[in-house]
């Protein structure tokens, strides 16, 4: 029955990476072990009906998949624990694996022994008596004294309570409660009173605590070189109850209180950790530095007054010491019961590491879930986030943000009130969040530089209020769409008080839908770095088909737009006309930027988006003069084709400038000119049809005598000759 639960395991281990052939495999043949135990089986037995179940339906879901893709971490197999059913373990056969690391100074000494060589007593006679020797691992023994202290029996863990040359472990991680297989050869040390494991100084017998952490070793991959945990994260391993660390300088009554109710119940198991106490401070409390210690009782004398009893899980036969000053101590590790709460709902999914550097509030692409309250009274929920952990020693940021909304998918962490964030380096976030009824928030997971680039997680909310509701976050119903922009010294313009903000990067939005439909939309816009200040403004769309650009910032012509220039990103709500369109420009606040941009609309209706091209045409050539106390300059244009010339004429000083006009002549016949002079800061644009090759003439006029700079800029879909008529 081993070799059939192991085959099983391992095709839907296959099944979650997509190798059906192989999941396919290893189920048939599986399923005919299970049926020949079946046929054997004089009684019904429920362990084998219901593996023999699984082997049947091999459906997963998609948080199924990604628990049983973290099984595989390094080189080790660790499969989830089929619940509620029986693990086989054949006790009889031998089994040897690889044998743990162990300290380079200890490795002349070591002797591997059988447990089944070794006098080996099957209870919790002695698991009081537990501590640590040479092996930095007081986490672990620390969390085992404190689970022991409230009555949690972890011998439970251990599949078979026998001799045997192999053991089963469940410990939890990865999003679960998985199996650990070990062989029965544990460290023995020759020549030493030392020892490499945990031992117990009232029953040398007791071997099973050893069993157990030698599990949590492999599960570490540090074998027994371990260089330490936290107390929060072992106690997580043994028990699956959820790991909350508070720090004690911002720890109340109030908390310890809460924390005092629970553990009278037996709900939360509690350790205490020291930080980098001085030596002065380690005579006077007689504590050491960085280092775990289990807490044996906690109690209250009055309103304002404590005492947690605690153990040093390194000296043997120490008796518990009281504390009433937590100032000492940097943490507390506390546990608490998952079956304090009636109702969990869980999910489990795979998170990208993002660029740091690069799109900082973009978070679109991150991970993000809807946690909601559909009942008519406020609750408490607490979320548990854990990054599985599938190399060894893999460090990355994990940031845990949650965002007051409507329970939709967000584009820019900015534009959303933040109602709660924590971020570590840590695979694990406690967070504890009031909702009110009916109140629904997207919850962000931002998984920041990592040497790898997939981070699977698991994420879990307590509560005792069966309304509660935990999904994937969706994209608000509608239209969404994404473009790429970019600003380069040739369409960087600047803000729009400088005269060339016309080149800056434009696009028409045309909202579809009745004219009398009004469309509420979203623009977020992202820059690559965060070193351009820059900013979007929308206004109504020209009507001229020759320059469907910006060609003047009147406030008449403005919808949308804010004064304050951002670097990192800008996002705005705004409702729009149906049946209208819009021009987009995004600008920096200094010309001749380098940028990229991401650019995203959200919109109820259906939407169009057009790029808007700034040139003047195919073919283009500028004159730049000064004007010389002189009012009117002439050039002269020769067209060999038909073709439509289009102008621009400006002059380049933002700050001081004259009114301008500008016209077009063929043969003495005006083609085109405006109708009266303009001091427009972007200058003023004619067209005209050249229907005839040959000379044109453009005639650029100012009203009063200044000496100024202007520049003169013409385009065509043709070749043409540009020179200035002296």
């Amino acid at each position: 029955m081993d070799h059939a639960q192991r085959l099983l395991e391992l095709s839907l281990y296959n099944q979650s990476l997509g190798k059906s052939v192989i999941a396919k495999k290893y189920r048939i043949e599986s399923s005919r072990y299970l049926n020949e135990q079946l046929e054997k089986s004089l009684t019904r037995d429920n362990d084998l009906i219901g593996l023999c179940r699984i082997a049947l339906d091999n459906k997963l879901t998609i948080s199924d998949k990604i628990i049983w893709m973290s099984s595989q971490v390094e080189d080790n197999f660790f499969p989830p624990v089929f619940q509620g059913l029986k693990t086989y373990i054949d006790s009889d056969e031998m089994y040897q694996e690889e044998l743990l690391s162990v300290p380079d100074s200890f490795e002349p000494m070591v002797e591997w022994t059988s447990c089944t060589e070794l006098p080996n007593e099957w209870s919790n006679n002695g698991v009081d008596s537990l501590f640590q020797d040479s092996l930095d691992d007081c986490s672990f023994v620390a969390s085992f004294l404190s689970c022991n202290n409230i009555g949690i029996s972890l011998m439970d863990k251990v599949t078979p309570h026998r001799d045997s040359f192999k053991y089963a472990v469940r410990l939890t991680f990865n999003g679960c409660e998985r199996l650990v297989f070990i062989d029965s050869r544990l460290p023995v040390l020759r020549n030493t009173s030392k020892s490499l494991r945990v031992s117990s100084f009232s029953n040398k017998d007791l071997l099973w605590p050893s069993i157990i952490e030698k599990a949590f070793l492999k599960m570490s991959d540090d074998g027994y070189k371990f260089t330490g945990s936290n107390s929060a994260i072992a106690n997580y391993a043994l028990t699956g109850w959820i790991p909350e660390t508070i720090e004690t300088s911002s720890c109340t009554i109030a908390d310890i209180s809460r924390l005092y109710e629970d553990f009278r119940d037996g709900n939360v198991v509690l350790c205490l950790g020291t930080g980098n106490l001085n030596e002065r401070e380690c005579k006077q409390y007689g504590l050491i530095p960085n280092h775990d210690y289990a807490v044996t009782n906690l109690s209250f004398t009055n309103d304002s007054e404590y005492r947690f009893d605690i153990r040093n899980p390194w000296n043997k036969g120490q008796k518990a010491v009281t504390i009433t000053d937590l100032s000492i101590f940097e943490v507390i590790y506390a546990n608490r019961n998952p079956t304090m709460f009636s109702h969990m709902k869980q999910l489990s999914g795979i998170s990208q590491s993002q660029d740091n550097e690069e799109f900082i509030d973009l978070i679109l692409n991150h991970s993000q879930y809807t946690l909601g309250n559909d009942g008519t009274s406020t609750m408490n929920v607490i979320l548990f986030f854990e990054r599985h952990s599938l190399r060894k020693k893999i460090s990355a940021e994990s940031r845990i943000e949650i965002f007051q909304t409507q329970g939709e998918r967000l584009i820019s962490r900015r534009n959303k009130a933040s109602k709660e964030c924590v971020s570590s380096n840590t695979n694990f976030h406690f967070i504890t969040i009031e909702l009110k009824p009916l109140e629904n928030v997207t919850v962000v997971i931002d998984i920041g530089k990592s040497s790898i680039r997939s981070h699977p997680f698991t994420l879990k909310a307590f509560t005792n209020d069966a309304s509660t509701t935990l999904n994937k976050s969706l994209v608000r119903p509608g239209c969404f769409k994404q473009i790429d922009l970019e600003l380069t010294p040739l369409n960087s313009g600047g803000n729009w008080d400088n005269y060339a903000y016309y080149k800056n990067p434009q696009l028409i939005l045309t909202f579809n839908g009745e004219s009398t439909d009004e469309a509420p939309f979203e623009c977020a816009v992202f820059s690559k770095s965060d070193k351009t200040l820059f900013t979007y403004t929308i206004f109504w769309k020209s009507d001229d088909p020759d320059f469907p650009f910006i060609t003047d910032a009147s406030k008449n012509k403005l919808v949308s737009t804010d004064n304050t220039y951002k670097c990192r990103s800008c996002t705005r709500s705004k409702v729009a006309s149906c049946n209208k369109s819009y021009l987009f420009v995004l600008s920096s606040y200094e010309p001749d930027a380098i940028e990229s941009f991401k650019v995203f609309f959200q919109c109820s209706h259906d939407f169009s988006i057009e790029r808007v091209e700034t040139s003047l045409g195919l073919f283009t050539k500028e004159e730049i003069f000064s004007w010389k106390d002189q009012l009117v300059r002439e050039f002269i244009i020769v067209v060999s084709n038909p073709s439509k010339l289009k102008f621009h004429v400006v002059n380049t000083n933002n700050k001081r400038r004259s009114k301008l006009n500008c016209s077009l002549i063929f043969q003495d016949t005006l083609i085109s000119s405006l109708q009266d002079y303009t001091d427009n800061l972007y200058g003023c644009f004619i067209s005209g049809n050249c229907e005839i090759p040959g000379k044109y003439l453009l005639q650029v006029h100012k009203n009063i005598i200044s000496n100024e700079e202007c520049l003169v800029e013409v385009g065509s879909s043709s070749s043409f000759e540009l020179w200035e008529h002296h």
